[in-house]
């Protein structure tokens, strides 16, 4: 596992690391859903081989006065197969949202997902 020592870095650095995703800091905007895969965890090399395995949500809500929360993401899954991938894709819409009114028992959560290609 690598072990990240530096927290910023000058324009114009170009730097390598290792490439496991889990390894480095994400910072997410509020407000949005973040789809990801391990393909590493199921030893997978391609997207089509990814197919048939679980992709994570990673939710950060925004959330207002009045304690709604909600967040939005997009999800584009190609077929693996063509490099055009016009007419050979799904796109999934997620929407999340819920009442946090309470940490210990939000109310009314909820996670649209409507897919269209």
């Amino acid at each position: 596992m690598y072990t990240f020592n530096e927290s910023c870095f000058e324009g114009g650095v170009n730097k390598t690391f290792g490439s496991e995703v889990y390894q480095f800091d994400v910072h997410l905007r509020e407000g949005y859903i973040v789809p990801l895969q391990n393909a590493s965890r199921y030893n997978v090399n391609t997207t089509a081989d990814l197919q048939n395995n679980p992709v994570d949500l990673h939710i950060h809500p925004s959330c207002n006065s009045e304690h709604i929360c909600t967040a939005n993401g997009t999800l584009w899954n190609d077929d693996g197969e063509v490099l055009n991938y016009n007419g050979s894709h799904n796109r999934y819409w997620f929407n999340f949202s819920m009442n946090a009114t309470s940490a210990a028992h939000p109310l009314n959560v909820s996670l649209f997902v409507n897919p269209t290609n």
